[in-house]
């Protein structure tokens, strides 16, 4: 109704004719401009799922890497927790040793007999500890 109004009650002139035929038309050339848009968005779209994913992949296997390393500290920690018990256990059996070799009253033959047992064990805890 208003348009009729305006093309019965003013005379415009053709560049004005070409800019209303145009506002009246460019419905018809949105689709096009919405189908660019989506290729774009789609395109953007896996590019950043392509980078999502990379970095996930790195993430795995920076976590397999701690994963490893902390097996690793793991089973140093039970390495050292064993070594430290046989350390123990072999000051303790030097403590006993010193005890007997001072309460004891036997023969020369014994003594070196124990020496002997002692220095076999100690070799071992300098071969363990190396």
């Amino acid at each position: 109704n208003v348009l009729e109004f305006l093309v019965d009650y003013t005379s415009m002139s053709p560049a004005e004719m070409r800019l209303n035929s145009e506002a009246f038309n460019w419905h018809s050339r949105m689709p096009p401009i919405f189908e660019e848009h989506d290729e774009i968005i789609n395109a953007s779209k896996r590019q950043a799922e392509n980078a999502l994913k990379l970095r996930r992949e790195r993430f795995v296997e920076e976590l397999e890497g701690y994963n490893k390393t902390v097996g690793g500290v793991r089973k140093a920690l039970e390495m050292l927790r064993k070594l430290a018990d046989i350390s123990r256990r072999l000051r303790l059996l030097i403590l006993a040793w010193r005890l007997l070799r001072r309460r004891s009253s036997s023969s020369t033959w014994r003594r070196k007999r124990l020496n002997g047992k002692l220095l076999s064990i100690l070799c071992v805890r300098r071969l363990w500890m190396s």
